[in-house]
C-alpha cells in the first residue's frame, strides 16, 4: 500500500540559528481520522525520535540533517516511511496510518534443531560476528517467527512487534521495525529492511563511559558512514582512504572475455549468488581486475547545489581500501591473518550517488557493498546523529 503522508501549512516552523530545525505534525488513523496517542516517530538511524501526545501531535527538536527518513509507527498499524528535505519542512506533517487486522503470527511446527539453525542464521546476518555482536543481543527474541516456502526454500522472519537490542559494546538500546526479512539455510539473509531508533544507554561508571567512547571510535574508524562523510567533505584521501575503479568479467554473460581476463596477472576470480527468474539463486562466478592508477577525486565527485548534496559518480563499481590506526582483525574476529590495518571494501552502483553531510546517501537500497563494509552488521551501526570525539 502506499504510504499516506500529507503536507499541512504550518507557519511556526523553527529554524535556530544554527540552522536546526523542529520536525512537527501528527499521527492518525487513516480511516476515522482520529489522532494516533502513544505513536513512535522517529528519524531512522538516528537518536531524534518522540511518542505522539493524546492529541497525535509530535515535535522533534534539533534535527540538522539536510535530507532524512521519517518513520511513524503504531502498534497494530503498518509503519510509514517518508524521505523529507529540510525545505519541505516548512509545512506540517501529517501521517495516515493504516490499520492491520491483529493477527499474531504463529510458528510453523518444526524440529528444535532446525528452530535453532534459523534463529542462528538469522543473529549472525542481522547482529554480525564482530567483537561487538559478542556484547550485542536482542530481549525479545521470542516475537519473532520463521515460516519457510517449500517452493523456494527461502524462510520468511515476522517479528509480531518490534526488537528491542541492547548493544552493551558501544552502549545503545536500539528498537528495530523489522519489515523484512528472508533467508535461507545456504547465503543466510536474502533480503532485510528494518527502521531503527537509537537511545544511548546511560551510567556513573566511568569505565563503561570510556568503553562505549572507545569502541564507538573503533566503529566508527573504516566505517562505510566514515568513508561517506569524508567524500563529502572532500578529504577522503587525506584520511587514509583510496578509491580504485573495477571491472568485472562474469563467466555466463562474456566467456571469451572471462578467459582473457583470468589470465591477467593480480586478477581476483570469485563468485557470487545471482536471482534467476524462477526466483532462485545460482552462483555465477566472476573474474574482477582493478585498475592500477586511482581516478582523480574531482573526475567522480561533483556539488548538487539544489539538493545541498554531493554526487558520487555512478554506473561503476569501486575498490575502496582503508590503512586503518587500529587491528581491524582483530577487531572485527577476521581469522585472516595478512594486513590487519588495511581493509578492503567494494561498493557498485548504477545510478549517481546522492550524499549528505551527515554521511546518509541515497539510494542506498540501490547500492551493492561487498568486502569488509559487507561484515559490518547492526552491531556495528552507528547513528547517523554520531559525533567522533577527539
Amino acid at each position: 500500500m502506499k504510504p499516506l503522508v500529507t503536507l499541512v501549512l504550518l507557519l511556526n516552523c523553527i529554524f535556530s540559528a544554527a540552522q536546526n530545525i523542529t520536525v512537527q505534525g501528527t499521527v492518525v488513523d487513516e480511516a476515522t481520522a482520529l489522532p494516533l496517542p502513544g505513536a513512535v516517530v522517529f528519524i531512522n538511524q538516528t537518536t531524534k525520535g518522540q511518542k505522539t501526545d493524546s492529541s497525535g501531535f509530535f515535535s522533534i527538536t534539533d534535527v540538522n540533517e539536510k535530507q532524512f527518513e521519517l518513520v511513524a509507527y503504531a502498534e497494530h498499524y503498518e509503519p510509514l516511511v517518508f524521505s523529507f528535505t529540510k525545505e519541505q519542512l516548512n509545512k506540517r506533517i501529517k501521517f495516515q496510518l493504516h490499520k492491520l487486522n491483529k493477527v499474531v503470527e504463529k510458528a510453523e511446527t518444526i524440529s528444535a534443531d532446525k528452530k535453532l539453525l534459523w534463529q542462528q542464521i538469522f543473529s549472525t546476518g542481522f547482529l554480525g560476528t564482530s567483537t561487538n555482536a559478542d556484547e550485542c543481543f536482542i530481549s525479545n527474541f521470542s516475537s519473532l517467527v520463521f515460516k519457510i516456502d517449500s517452493a523456494t526454500n527461502y524462510i520468511s522472519v515476522i517479528a509480531n512487534e518490534p526488537l528491542q537490542i541492547f548493544n552493551e559494546s558501544l552502549g545503545y538500546y536500539v528498537t528495530c521495525y523489522l519489515r523484512e526479512c528472508n533467508l535461507n539455510e545456504k547465503q543466510g539473509i536474502i533480503d532485510l529492511e528494518y527502521y531503527t531508533l537509537f537511545k544511548p544507554l546511560t551510567t556513573k561508571r566511568t569505565e563503561l563511559l570510556l568503553k562505549w567512547d572507545t569502541r564507538r571510535k573503533d566503529t566508527y574508524d573504516g566505517s562505510l558512514m566514515q568513508f561517506m562523510r569524508s567524500f563529502y567533505n572532500g578529504t577522503v584521501n587525506n584520511i587514509g582512504y583510496q578509491i580504485k575503479k573495477t571491472t568485472r568479467y562474469y563467466e555466463d554473460l562474456s566467456p571469451a572475455l572471462y578467459a582473457d581476463a583470468l589470465k591477467i596477472k593480480g586478477a581476483f576470480v570469485s563468485t557470487e549468488y545471482a536471482l534467476t527468474d524462477n526466483k532462485k539463486y545460482a552462483k555465477r562466478n566472476f573474474v574482477e581486475l582493478v585498475e592500477k592508477t586511482a581516478p582523480q577525486l574531482s573526475d567522480i565527485r561533483f556539488s548538487d547545489t539544489a539538493a545541498k548534496a554531493i554526487i558520487f559518480s555512478g554506473n561503476a563499481r569501486y575498490q575502496i581500501e582503508y590503512i586503518s590506526n587500529y587491528n581491524r582483525n582483530y577487531y572485527y574476529n577476521s581469522p585472516i591473518k595478512l594486513n590487519a590495518l588495511s581493509v578492503v571494501s567494494d561498493i557498485a552502483f548504477k545510478e549517481n550517488l546522492l550524499i549528505f553531510s551527515s554521511g546518509r546517501f541515497f539510494d542506498a537500497d540501490k547500492v551493492i557493498v561487498q568486502g569488509y563494509w559487507h561484515i559490518l552488521k547492526l552491531a556495528d551501526t552507528l547513528p547517523f546523529d554520531y559525533l567522533e570525539t577527539k
